[in-house]
């Protein structure tokens, strides 16, 4: 038991209507010594009906609210926006990270795998990198829940993607995870 840890998620349809309670809500679970971060999805805050992006003035004093030094918020960049704008969504975590450069920032889930397929292989763009330029950015890998539908166990398809990740990010700043 002492080993579970777990992320803080308020509704993000709620955080820009009222940001002063969800930091304090947000800050009483990160109280919690089982919490190691708050888990932000991009794309239920789009889905409420949002449309500037989420490191805009109005989710300022949320973030300036949990966004302390030392801490981690986790992003969950995946289905946001159409496929086809996924790096806009890392461009808005940029900024974000400039903003709060003392803060941790772990992408959940890794990149949209399945639209870099080609050949039953992962061929990944030259611009999916650029937000890991930033040093406290991270990268959860994910590929079990993501692509263990479409390859068999050990997923040896993912290999060469998986070696662009320690090239690119560096083994020290990736997450394996399952959500299983």
């Amino acid at each position: 038991p002492n080993r579970l840890r777990w992320l803080v998620n308020i509704p993000e349809a709620h955080i820009a209507r009222d940001p002063d309670s969800a930091v304090t809500e947000a800050a009483r679970w990160l109280a919690d010594d089982g919490a190691v971060g708050y888990q932000f999805h991009a794309r239920f805050y789009y889905a409420s009906g949002h449309t500037e992006p989420w490191d805009a003035e109005p989710m300022r004093p949320f973030w300036d609210g949990i966004a302390t030094p030392g801490s981690t918020v986790y992003f969950t960049l995946l289905g946001a926006r159409p496929q086809e704008a996924y790096i806009e969504e890392h461009n808005t975590l940029v900024r974000w990270m400039e903003h709060y450069p003392d803060v941790t920032a772990v992408i959940t889930h890794g990149f949209p795998w399945r639209s870099y397929i080609e050949d039953s292989r992962i061929v990944l763009p030259a611009e999916l990198w650029e937000v890991f330029d930033a040093p406290q950015c991270y990268m959860q890998l994910l590929f079990p829940i993501q692509l263990g539908n479409l390859f068999e166990y050990p997923w040896v398809e993912t290999e060469s993607a998986l070696r662009e990740c320690v090239e690119h990010i560096g083994a020290d700043r990736l997450i394996y995870g399952t959500d299983m």
